[in-house]
C-alpha cells in the first residue's frame, strides 16, 4: 500500500520517552554529545563528526520519538540544504571578492598596509587580520558567518 508522503503528518510531543519531559530532553541531547564526542574524544574531522550526530539524530527520532523515517529523512534533507546554502553564499561572495581586489590592484595596498601595521610583529597582524576578517565575512554574507568560520578554526 503506498503512502503519499506530503499526506503523513507527525506531531511531536515533548513527553515522548516514558511520559516524562526530562527523559525526552536528555535523549534529545545525545546528537549533540555524539558531536562533541566524536570531535574532541576521537578527533574526527567536523563534517565527519556532524554525519555522525546527523545519524544518530535520525535513529533517534525514529526511535525514540516515533517520527515516521521519510518525514525524518526529509527533515534531515532540508536542514543539510538551509545548512549548505549560507555556507556556499559565503565562499562564492569571498571568493568574489578576493578576484575583485587582485584584480583591481588593492591586494597590494591591503598588503602593504598589513605589513606596516605592528612593525612586523605576527601577533598583532593576526589579531588585526582576523578581526577584519570577520567583519568582512559579516559585510558579505551575514548568516553568523564569523562565529561559525573562525569557531571551526
Amino acid at each position: 500500500m503506498e503512502t503519499d508522503l506530503l499526506a503523513v503528518t507527525f506531531t511531536p510531543s515533548t513527553t515522548a520517552v516514558a511520559g516524562s519531559l526530562t527523559a525526552s530532553a536528555l535523549l534529545g541531547l545525545v546528537p549533540l554529545l555524539t558531536f562533541f564526542v566524536l570531535l574532541a574524544g576521537f578527533k574526527l574531522k567536523a563534517w565527519y563528526s556532524g554525519l555522525g550526530a546527523l545519524a544518530v539524530a535520525l535513529i533517534i527520532a525514529v526511535v525514540g520519538f516515533g517520527m515516521p523515517a521519510p518525514l525524518a529523512g526529509l527533515s534531515a534533507l532540508q536542514g543539510i540544504a538551509f545548512g549548505l546554502f549560507p555556507v556556499m553564499w559565503i565562499v562564492v561572495t569571498a571568493i568574489w571578492f578576493y578576484e575583485l581586489t587582485v584584480v583591481s590592484g588593492r591586494f597590494e595596498d591591503l598588503r602593504q598596509v598589513f605589513n606596516s601595521v605592528g612593525r612586523g610583529d605576527m601577533r598583532v597582524q593576526a589579531m588585526l587580520i582576523a578581526f577584519c576578517f570577520g567583519g568582512m565575512l559579516e559585510a558579505l554574507a551575514g548568516f553568523g558567518a564569523p562565529v561559525a568560520i573562525t569557531g571551526a578554526c
